[in-house]
């Protein structure tokens, strides 16, 4: 899942005022989000952004009735 730049900003500053706050902890959790990242999965694709939805439908109407102009027009 793709995050937010300004969420990456945010987990950012949590992370230092953690590392700093409580460093043998922050030490502790990346080894384990380290761990994690070494046996996870390949992250699936994204699904197609809602926005995107309209544009592909009217692209798919504008192929069809070009399709059915041209049947038109050659009869």
């Amino acid at each position: 899942m793709a995050v937010r730049r300004d969420d990456r900003r945010r987990l950012r500053r949590i992370e230092e005022g953690l590392a700093s706050t409580d460093p043998d902890y922050a030490r502790r959790l990346r080894r384990c989000a380290d761990r994690l990242a070494e046996h996870s999965a390949p992250a699936a694709a994204e699904p197609v952004p809602r926005a995107a939805l309209p544009l592909l439908w009217g692209a798919v109407l504008v192929a069809a009735l070009v399709l059915v102009l041209a049947t038109a027009l050659a009869a």
